[in-house]
């Protein structure tokens, strides 16, 4: 038999199915996430069921036992039950905290003796892994209970100790005197106290009144510790472990703790163009932070390198007390003691040693609040080495400056360039210079004014010192200083100097002169720069006409008693400037430009 076919009948054309499959197929995606979801939330919930029930599970078998026998191992009230412990339940795994305390009626701010009724259980449940709640904690349980002492419950004897462990930001601490606002002050639980006498150590967490309340000790010594690590916060600094705390029978000594969430630097390096520098360093960089609390802290971190965003690795500069608005001092670097081994800081990193990312500024050594994360940077400048630098002779005797120097103090090589003519024709080329003395560690110039020039200059004794009535005349486009300068000044006689001048010209030396350029014309010297072409950190530029050296000092310049007359650096110094007259004006007057 055959079948006839009305051809009136429509099917499905191939673009029509595959439109049905692609709107299909949106309609699963876009649901995905809420399946997902779903799944999701029903796994948490069952996982929360589980960690109710196993808390509520331990609180039945606490409460169960004698009032007597309601501690923890290691606390007080002691008992047997353990402080954690770790258990599985089906596919979950928890960690369970149990936290028992004292319970008074008057507490940390009425001072009074202590006094109880009551012991409160706190059953703490933590998974350990695979659920968190929103706030991307893990997930976790609390329940509590008070559970009364029996009537027939004999009074403790013995002596007690109260510790009070509360946040104090904004509460106008004084650390001299230890006053403080008790309105702004905020109670912290869970804290770890620590009484320990003998090799025997009793711990107690803090309640939610922050008291940890010690009751029926013996008498005698205790050294006294907090530890607030497991809330996520720091002791004042210096405050504790305190020792030699002494209590006695029938009465209640009181201390108070200060803690607070912790803040962090976290620092970075560029260039004045705002560039990263990833740094790579074969000696090592040094940092030092000075803490105001204890005041004078000083805290050093060593390095070799940064990362490509020019970030310092390893957070070194982590867990400090926070100070600002709500809690006095301030925090510095020490910028003797900032050392990044072929690079000066910038001016722009203000007093204080860095910038201040989040304001735009130079750092004050505040913080906003407790917890704030400190982005720094230090802009660093790349200091100028020169290329193969000559050892002129004649230029230094012992450790000394000669007051007249050989080649009239001028680094030049001699070039042959028609060797047959008669006389061959020469000329001299400038040179660059390094100027060291190999019989000391200090380079002297003890008297006279003699002048150098070269093409550049690098200085690198570990110190340059000018006595008093010289003066050391340096002429050259680039100038380094590794070494320390010290500027003497003895009684009434005039200071030690240092004077720049810019080469501009070929230099006039026993009737001829020594080239600035090579026999092919070619620049022996980096142009000093024309005043309108340079410009300072806080965007000033130089006095227009005016040439300018640039100058490097990898160290600060001092005068004999050590106050800094020009601190390290890069600079550009107008032609002629002198130190130390000049290290005070203002660009505008003739002062130095700090990059």
């Amino acid at each position: 038999m055959f079948q006839i076919l009305n051809r009136n009948e429509k099917g499905f054309t191939l673009l029509e199915v595959l439109l049905a499959i692609l709107i299909l197929g949106l309609i699963v995606a876009s649901l995905a996430p809420v399946l997902v979801f779903s799944a999701q939330s029903s796994e948490y919930s069952r996982a929360k069921i589980a960690a109710l029930n196993l808390a509520n599970k331990k609180m039945e078998e606490i409460r169960a036992l004698p009032f007597n026998e309601i501690g923890t191992e290691g606390g007080n009230p002691a008992g047997n039950i353990p402080f954690a412990e770790t258990v599985t339940v089906g596919k979950y795994t928890f960690k369970v905290e149990t936290f028992i305390n004292w319970i008074e009626e008057g507490g940390c701010l009425s001072g009074n003796n202590a006094d109880w009724d009551y012991k409160q259980v706190r059953i703490r449940v933590t998974a350990l892994r695979g659920f968190f709640q929103q706030n991307k904690q893990p997930l976790k349980v609390e329940i509590s209970s008070l559970i009364a002492r029996d009537a027939e419950q004999p009074a403790l004897t013995g002596a007690n100790l109260r510790v009070c462990v509360f946040r104090i930001w904004g509460a106008g601490f004084n650390p001299d005197t230890g006053e403080f606002d008790v309105n702004f002050i905020k109670p912290v639980s869970s804290v770890k106290v620590l009484a320990s006498q003998g090799g025997s150590t009793t711990q107690v967490y803090t309640t939610s009144k922050g008291s940890a309340l010690f009751l029926g000790m013996p008498a005698g010594t205790y050294q006294v510790d907090v530890d607030p690590s497991l809330v996520g916060m720091i002791v004042f600094p210096g405050s504790y472990p305190q020792n030699n705390i002494t209590i006695t029978d029938n009465s209640t000594r009181q201390l108070f703790a200060w803690v607070e969430i912790p803040c962090r630097l976290q620092l970075f390096f560029k260039d004045i163009y705002e560039n990263p520098l990833s740094l790579n360093l074969t000696e090592k960089a040094r940092l030092t932070l000075i803490h105001p609390h204890p005041a004078g802290y000083r805290q050093s971190w060593e390095f070799t390198s940064s990362s490509a965003s020019g970030e310092l690795l390893g957070h070194p500069f982590k867990d400090l007390w926070p100070v600002g608005e709500g809690f006095t001092g301030k925090y510095s670097w020490d910028r003797a003691e900032i050392k990044i081994p072929g690079y000066v800081l910038s001016g722009r990193n203000g007093e204080n040693g860095a910038y201040d990312q989040d304001r735009n500024e130079p750092w004050g050594g505040e913080f906003s609040r407790p917890g704030t994360v400190k982005r720094l940077t230090f802009y660093l400048v790349k200091l100028f080495f020169p290329e193969n630098p000559v050892l002129p002779a004649g230029w230094t005797e012992d450790n000394e400056i000669r007051e007249n120097p050989d080649n009239k103090g001028i680094a030049f090589i001699e070039v042959i360039i028609d060797p047959e003519a008669d006389p061959p024709s020469k000329m001299y080329l400038i040179q660059p210079a390094v100027f060291r003395t190999n019989n000391g560690d200090e380079l002297i110039l003890s008297s006279g004014s003699p002048q150098y020039t070269a093409a550049e200059f690098l200085f690198n004794n570990q110190k340059l010192t000018i006595s008093s009535n010289a003066e050391l005349k340096l002429k050259g486009n680039i100038i380094t200083f590794l070494s320390a300068i010290e500027l003497r000044k003895e009684g009434q006689d005039a200071s030690g100097k240092i004077t720049f001048n810019a080469i501009t010209g070929n230099i006039h030396y026993n009737g001829s002169y020594v080239s600035i350029t090579d026999p092919s014309g070619n620049l022996l010297i980096k142009e000093a720069p024309d005043g309108s072409a340079v410009q300072d950190y806080r965007g000033y530029t130089g006095i227009p006409g005016q040439k300018y050296v640039e100058v490097y000092f990898y160290e600060d310049v001092k005068d004999s008693s050590g106050k800094i007359i020009l601190e390290k650096g890069a600079y550009y110094l107008p032609d002629g400037f002198t130190l130390p007259d000049d290290a005070g004006k203002e660009p505008s007057a003739g002062g130095p430009l700090r990059r």
